[in-house]
């Protein structure tokens, strides 16, 4: 590769992203290259002089060294030379040793336990060829993002060593050592031989394999069918029962004993099915109703029961009227005395009607008063005045909460305006609601994205981020016993991103209980396993730090997450070959991209078989995926069955996917790829789903498990990268529509650079380590994040008291801090981060910061001066958005598929743009320009926001 096609000689990242690059190129796989380069706002202390000259002997000596193999260019000598970088490194760590580091975030021993792993990672840096070099300068970059995402400043660092001209020198060194390592690509024949072996062996699945298969999972779904047929009627019987059973008083122990039969059956059914959930939730719910009527009232109902009987007979039995009514009397006093209900003449009276078609009037005038008042009219008498009596006790109930909570809020916003706020850790607001044990429950499940933020925000403008009257922290009262304490000054975000021993366990628990149906027990004991110790079977590592181990090796490491990349960008150009070959085509923009992207992403992941065996599940995913909150809410029953439904249909075709797995390799028809292998296997998928699938496993997990677990990592993965990607292209094409004529124009031009071919396609692809460094792709590609991410950065509750800075100013120089209680949930919304005016706002020296309610494309976009050649140039930077910029989340639970989401992103809007123009379809006659479709309404938490309609547009293919 030309050296001016690399991300380091472009020049589009900040100053710092060389050292990250530096860093990260000696940095063991999947270290976060920011916890030992930065370890406070301040930066390590660095300025020891014995330490500088020992980097730059360092660096002077290794470039002594490089001398005679920079004129011999041979691999063995390359490699020679840089075991000698090794030893100077291994010596500088030695010096390193005596550095006094003063950082508050690590402690020494895990310091220098991640040197000593640097070591180690300094031997893996001269064995690969050039694609490897180029995979570590690529993670340079994304090292440089954590470190802004994470607020970590490396301006004291940049300056001590820039003035030393020790990176000049190492900039120069890393030049040679790449040119060195360049060599024959022989590997990539090796894995072309190897992939066409892969083909080659999935043939062998015979055509009459392929209609078993078929035939067997439609005879499966036929019988699916049939049962849940079967268990919506036997749940209509029992409402029927329910409903009719408990106001007409029919007999107690036959209605029982038909429930307790028809639960039965259901439950039998419903266990046949394989989903019990309707069943058992429907026992729960009849067997309780049942337990109380039979503890507080089963003698009263018999007795009632015996005395209804006696009085509709009486009739027959004797010979006048007014026998029959002293009988019904006699037995009605019974009745009064063993309810506790009679007292005395005064007391409350009632007789029971003999037919349904008697009536007051035809009582004899010498009938008792009792009895000329029908047990109707008494029950509705004695109701209304039940229930005007409740509706007061209710109005006063509510009216005391919202009297008590709103006192409540305006004592706790005194204490933060108080001049003494800074002395003292201050305590989060609680926000005023007026329903008793319900709280904002109901106006936070609102389904307008960002509806509820805005509401409170004006209706309680002191709780808006920013403001340096406001408060920094407060907290939403959701139920009787959930509470959410609510984080929105970035100083403070940040602080909570720092802090490693915090977890979000019960939120991961009820996404795999609740959102994808996997049993408790399997979830905490088998998936999770987090009590348990290390194992022989995860190579001395405990169940967890494996599954860590995974991300950090297959998700977070440039060459398995560029495989991953190059099988999407492949997949993708080759379903776009046939695009409007013929002429322009009008489409709807997202509805033409997700299926296409929903294909190219599960093929790189889990291979063609599963789409294979599968052919609607992109419409099963998106179904689930509209759904999918519902249930991790935990609303009522009733309220997610079509969720359920969706979920079961699409975790069903993941399930028969795995089960095949297991069968073909059983019987050998299968062949895994060798452990080093990253390629992606046509039946067993990448690498990292491999591992997955060794994991469950050891851990013993149902293929029903396995296949919900899946559909989770695609739920992240898809449901956030396909929308991004459609809503950037969306204001890529409306914006060059509209306000900004050259924004496309300026974006192809920047794309070229990055431009490729595809062997054996017409279509032009790209590079991606040049295509992740692109200044207007990233800026654009960082605000559609910041502008349609709407999640819900959780951490559980608290193990123990904390505080948190809140202002930018320190405490300990009179800023303001919270205190957060042990047991508290913290969340940090990002919709309320990335959409706050005041934090967003321009600061004192600058005055063109656009507005964060409106989208602009070049918002991380600056101008920067060349020092060597004083040129100015247009480099991306996310500086200065720590605490107020992650979409990703942030901290140790920051999303672990991050990179690959990005590269699949930047893949798609790059293959689109260099191969196919767009035209906007006008909305009416005037030719006057549609607006963007608003996002899809959903519960707060959906991440990427999906469009709720979409973009008409003309395509063609671009000439040449």
């Amino acid at each position: 590769m030309d050296q001016t096609d690399t991300p380091l000689r472009q020049g589009v990242e900040d100053p710092l992203s060389f050292h990250d690059g530096i860093a990260a190129a000696h940095s063991p796989p999947g270290q976060d290259v920011s916890r030992w380069l930065f370890f406070s706002s301040d930066g390590p202390d660095l300025a020891s002089e014995a330490v500088i000259r020992r980097i730059q002997q360092a660096v002077d000596d290794a470039h002594k060294q490089l001398n005679p193999a920079r004129d011999e260019l041979k691999y063995t000598e390359a490699t020679r030379t840089l075991h000698a970088l090794e030893n100077q490194t291994l010596e500088l760590i030695s010096s390193l040793d005596r550095v006094s580091w003063h950082t508050t975030i690590e402690d020494y021993d895990e310091i220098r336990a991640q040197l000593d792993e640097i070591a180690e990672g300094i031997k893996e840096a001269a064995k690969p060829p050039i694609s490897r070099v180029e995979s570590q300068i690529q993670d340079s970059t994304y090292a440089l993002e954590e470190a802004r995402l994470r607020g970590l400043d490396g301006a004291a660092l940049e300056h001590d060593l820039t003035d030393k001209g020790v990176w000049s020198r190492a900039k120069a060194l890393l030049a040679n050592a790449t040119g060195l390592v360049k060599g024959p690509l022989t590997h990539e024949e090796k894995r072309l031989a190897s992939a066409r072996e892969s083909v080659n062996k999935f043939q062998r699945l015979t055509l009459e394999q392929l209609d078993s298969l078929i035939a067997a999972a439609e005879r499966q779904r036929a019988k699916a069918h049939f049962r849940i047929i079967d268990i919506l009627d036997t749940e209509a019987r029992l409402y029927r029962w329910m409903y009719t059973w408990c106001p007409q008083t029919i007999s107690y122990r036959s209605g029982r004993d038909k429930i307790k039969y028809l639960l039965g059956y259901n439950a039998a059914v419903a266990r046949e099915a394989r989903d019990v959930s309707d069943a058992v939730t429907m026992l729960h719910v009849l067997e309780a109703w049942i337990k109380f009527a039979g503890k507080s009232m089963a003698h009263a109902i018999e007795l009632l029961h015996e005395a209804r009987a006696e009085a509709r007979v009486a009739p027959k039995k004797v010979e006048s009227w007014e026998d029959a009514v002293e009988r019904v009397e006699k037995l009605q006093e019974l009745w009064h005395r063993q309810k506790g209900l009679l007292h005395g003449n005064h007391g409350p009276q009632l007789v029971f009607s003999f037919s349904s078609s008697s009536s007051s009037s035809s009582y004899p005038p010498s009938s008792p008063q009792c009895c000329r008042v029908p047990a109707r009219g008494f029950l509705l008498a004695t109701m209304t005045n039940v229930f005007a009596l409740a509706l007061a006790l209710a109005g006063g109930l509510v009216l005391a909460t919202a009297l008590f909570t709103t006192l409540r809020f305006r004592l706790g916003v005194r204490s933060w305006a108080s001049p003494k706020a800074s002395s003292r850790s201050l305590t989060p607001v609680v926000v005023p609601y007026t329903w008793p044990f319900l709280g904002l429950a109901a106006d936070f499940l609102t389904s307008e994205p960002g509806a509820f933020w805005s509401r409170l925000f004006a209706k309680y403008p002191v709780l808006r981020p920013g403001r340096k009257d406001g408060v920094g922290a407060f907290t939403l009262t959701l139920g009787p016993s959930k509470t959410l304490t609510v984080l929105t000054a970035p100083a403070t975000v940040q602080a909570l991103f720092r802090r490693r021993e915090l977890h979000r366990h019960a939120f991961n628990d009820d996404i795999v209980v609740q959102g994808l149906g996997i049993d408790m027990h399997e979830a905490r004991d088998k998936f999770w396993a987090r009590k348990e110790g290390p194992s022989d079977a995860f190579g001395g590592l405990t169940p967890a730090k494996y599954r860590e181990s995974l991300d950090q090796e297959y998700l977070l490491k440039g060459d398995p997450v560029n495989r991953l990349t190059a099988e999407f960008t492949a997949t993708f150009a080759r379903q776009l070959e046939n695009e409007a070959g013929d002429g322009a085509l009008e489409i709807g923009l997202y509805e033409w991209l997700r299926p296409r992207m929903f294909a190219a992403s599960t093929r790189a992941l889990f291979g063609q078989l599963l789409l294979d065996m599968c052919p609607t599940l992109e419409s099963d995913f998106f179904d689930f995926d509209a759904h999918m909150l519902s249930l991790f809410y935990k609303l009522p029953k009733l309220l997610t069955r079509t969720a359920a439904r969706a979920r079961a249909k699409a975790a069903d075709g993941l399930t028969r996917w795995h089960s095949e797995i297991a069968r073909a390799l059983a019987a050998g028809e299968v062949k895994p790829p060798a452990d080093d292998s990253l390629e992606v296997h046509e039946v067993l998928g990448a690498k990292f789903t491999r591992m997955r699938q060794r994991y469950f496993e050891a851990r013993g997990m149902t293929m029903r498990s396995r296949g919900a677990l899946d559909l989770g990592f695609l739920f992240g993965l898809s449901s956030n990268a396909i929308p991004a990607t459609g809503w950037t292209l969306m204001h890529l094409l409306h914006g060059t529509a509209g306000r900004d004529p050259t924004l496309l124009g300026r974006l192809r031009t920047e794309l070229r650079r990055a431009a490729t071919d595809i062997p054996g396609s017409p279509l032009v692809g790209v590079h991606v380590p040049t295509l992740t460094a692109l200044p207007l792709l990233n800026s654009v590609f960082h605000e559609t994040l910041r502008f349609h991410a709407d999640a819900m950065v959780t951490r559980d509750e608290l193990a123990s008291d904390m505080v948190l800075p809140v202002d930018a100013t320190p405490p300990a120089a009179g800023g303001r801090s919270v205190l957060l209680r042990k047991g508290t949930t913290v969340v940090a919304p990002t919709w309320v981060a990335h959409h706050s005016e005041e934090t967003w706002a321009a600061p004192s020296d600058k005055a063109d910061a656009p507005p964060a309610s409106s989208f602009c494309p070049t918002r991380f976009l600056r101008a920067e001066t060349d020092a060597a050649s004083g040129t100015e140039k247009i480099v991306f930077s996310t500086a200065g958005t720590a605490g107020k910029l992650f979409p990703f989340g942030g901290g140790t639970t920051m999303c672990t598929g991050r990179l690959f989401a990005k590269q699949e992103v930047l893949a798609a809007v790059g293959i689109v743009l260099l191969n196919f123009d767009f035209d906007i379809v006008p909305c009416n006659e005037e030719a006057s320009l549609p607006s963007l479709p608003r996002p899809k309404e959903t519960l707060p938490g959906s991440v990427i926001l999906a469009p709720e309609g979409d973009l008409r547009v003309r395509i063609r293919r671009r000439a040449g």
